[in-house]
């Protein structure tokens, strides 16, 4: 699992990408923070929302870009975050988040390992053949 403290180590070269990436983990840190403490659920459902909005945006802006440069990959790509979002929008359904602390524990592992493993896999293969075809981030 990546930290905070790490997170240069998953970076790519598309800047706009980097700085969604480094957002997208400050919401998951305020995360991790609460699921060591009290795991309050309208604060984590707060943070979950943020999360749920930027990771949102961030998906359409990377699709964008793919769109933009007719990346061959871009369905499945496109597929992955579909995935992740039907997921983020269940979490935010879920009613048992208040009862169970196990469960914010889980979330908060769950959106760090989802999120560094799709930007260790499939970012960084699209940022790699960003780099083979000369593209760069509009």
């Amino acid at each position: 699992m990546t930290t905070m403290q790490n997170i240069e180590e998953i970076g790519i070269s598309l800047d706009d990408l980097n700085v969604d990436h480094t957002r997208l983990f400050n919401i998951l840190g305020r995360i991790r923070k609460l699921a060591k403490t009290d795991c309050d659920p309208l604060i984590v459902g707060a943070a979950l929302a943020e999360l749920n909005e930027y990771t949102t945006f961030h998906f359409r802006r990377e699709i964008a870009m793919m769109t933009a440069c007719n990346y061959p990959d871009k369905a499945a790509h496109n597929q992955a975050h579909l995935k992740l979002e039907f997921k983020l929008d269940q979490l935010l359904n879920a009613q048992s988040l208040d009862e169970n602390m196990d469960l914010c524990l889980h979330l908060q592992g769950f959106l760090e390992d989802w999120l560094v493993n799709h930007i260790m896999i499939m970012d960084k293969a699209f940022d790699k053949w960003a780099g083979e075809n000369e593209v760069s981030a509009q």
